[in-house]
């Protein structure tokens, strides 16, 4: 994208120019059995540097609107840093985080409960519901907790 931008004369107010790559390490439909293994993907260091989250996060919101399921959880993981070094500098530091305020606004506003786990540092400034995890050992413990209260509210 960045390229073809640049050959194109480098036309002001571009928006986003990261090449997207959406990874599903787990379908909805698939066993966690068998997911397991692709989860150490998270922990690599060159695993997610440049992340356009907004664009993430709404993709994953429009595949889960088309399931039959009638109540809806959707679980972000986050630092609660969108980025991608060519759009920053392109359109602004603020083009990805405003990107991803309105995706938020919009999904909340939705069928959909919206649950997001800040890795490291806190994103309630950002998702509504939202806990975060200082430490591996605090997951599951606290996604479980964000999981029963989204089944205990009202979507």
């Amino acid at each position: 994208v960045w390229r073809r931008w640049h050959e194109a004369g480098s036309p002001a107010s571009p928006g986003r120019l990261n090449a997207l790559r959406h990874v599903v390490l787990k379908s909805s439909t698939q066993p966690w059995r068998r997911a397991r293994r692709y989860l150490g993907l998270l922990l690599r260091s060159d695993f997610g540097r440049e992340n356009a989250d907004g664009e993430s996060v709404y993709w994953a919101s429009q595949r889960l609107m088309h399931r039959p399921e009638q109540r809806k959880i959707m679980i972000v993981l986050s630092d609660g840093v969108p980025h991608d070094q060519a759009t920053a500098e392109t359109n602004g530091r603020d083009f990805l985080m405003t990107h991803l305020h309105s995706v938020i606004d919009t999904i909340e506003a939705s069928p959909i409960h919206l649950l997001a786990v800040g890795t490291g540092r806190d994103v309630s400034r950002l998702y509504r519901n939202s806990v975060t995890v200082r430490r591996p050992e605090q997951i599951a413990e606290l996604l479980f907790a964000g999981i029963a209260n989204a089944l205990e509210s009202k979507v």
